[in-house]
């Protein structure tokens, strides 16, 4: 068989070989959690290890997006420091109804300057999550000028 013809085959396997891993990693089923419920209602709770900025999570509400697979949270917090802050970066965790980690995100609140007593709102996205019924945030806020 020429040369040609050897680079080829191995170029083709290689191939179905990457194809093939790829779909057993890739085209699984999601894995979804199972136990008990640890969380019925949905929370945020601040970072104590690490707590930041004293900002305050007013409120935040979310939703499931099917097309994308992802889970939408949009929520507002309000400055409680005695200055203005410019770039105010929230860093959130997320986990379902079981304790089960969604993800990390880290978003800026908008406006980027917010005097003291003035709210911020924030959007952030986590991965995944057609069976989340609740979720709990666990979050910090961070000054990023």
């Amino acid at each position: 068989m020429p040369r040609t013809h050897n680079i080829a085959a191995w170029l083709g396997l290689s191939l179905a070989i990457m194809a093939a891993l790829t779909c057993q990693t890739a085209c699984a089923p999601e894995t979804v959690p199972k136990g008990r419920v640890v969380f019925e209602h949905d929370s945020a709770v601040r970072d104590e290890t690490s707590p930041g900025l004293n900002f305050k999570m007013l409120n935040f509400e979310w939703r499931y997006l099917a097309p994308t697979e992802q889970i939408q949270v949009i929520g507002f917090a309000q400055n409680m420091t005695p200055d203005s802050v410019q770039g105010c970066r929230l860093i959130a965790s997320g986990y379902d109804q079981f304790n089960s980690p969604l993800g990390t995100a880290e978003v800026f609140l908008t406006p980027t300057y917010i005097p003291p007593g003035q709210k911020g709102r924030f959007e952030m996205f986590f991965q995944r999550g057609e069976w989340v019924k609740a979720i709990r945030l666990r979050y910090r806020f961070e000054a990023r000028f």
